[in-house]
């Protein structure tokens, strides 16, 4: 009798876990997916990331710190972005956060509808800032807002320092 309750224990609980560890084994598949192709645009832009770190399963960021160059990937639209910034041009980082009212009935609410890393160049060579897409509420879970503020901050602190040690390398 014991047995068969162990052998149920044990049944009923590779019921419960098996699902689990096939979908971590997917997520961790599609990451690896993903690094390997940012791995692959930055060889073809002559760029070697020191330090990558996947946002989600559609973004990852990265970091060439020999070249000062930040680097983003966006494979979460139909098309995907592919970024390569020289930190030594980008004048101003900002975050930008954009807001639309949503109408529930007679009751209308703000939302956060997109969290952005947005920086404005020296040489402004392109007709607007370059805008780095860290939240878009239409395609991310609204929950995980404040993971996604939280990354573009410390992005944008990281960008900070490396701008502030190429200005007093500079002088």
């Amino acid at each position: 009798m014991k047995i068969l309750e162990i052998f149920g224990a044990i049944a009923a609980l590779s019921v419960l876990l098996v699902p689990f560890y096939l979908l971590i084994r997917l997520q961790k598949r599609r990451e690896k997916s993903l690094k390997k192709l940012f791995l692959e645009k930055c060889k073809s832009a002559g760029i070697n990331p020191d330090y990558t770190e996947i946002l989600d399963l559609g973004r990852i960021i990265g970091l060439d710190k020999e070249n000062s160059r930040l680097l983003f990937l966006n494979n979460t639209d139909d098309i995907m972005h592919f970024e390569a910034l020289e930190l030594a041009k980008v004048q101003k980082c900002e975050i930008q956060k954009k807001n639309i009212q949503l109408k529930e009935g007679n009751k209308s609410r703000s939302v956060v509808e997109s969290v952005d890393l947005v920086f404005t160049l020296r040489a402004q060579v392109y007709l607007k800032p370059i805008s780095l897409n860290f939240f878009n509420y239409h395609k991310d879970e609204p929950l995980k807002l404040g993971f996604y503020e939280i990354k573009a901050k410390e992005w944008q602190e990281v960008i900070r320092k490396i701008r502030d040690q190429l200005a007093t390398s500079a002088v």
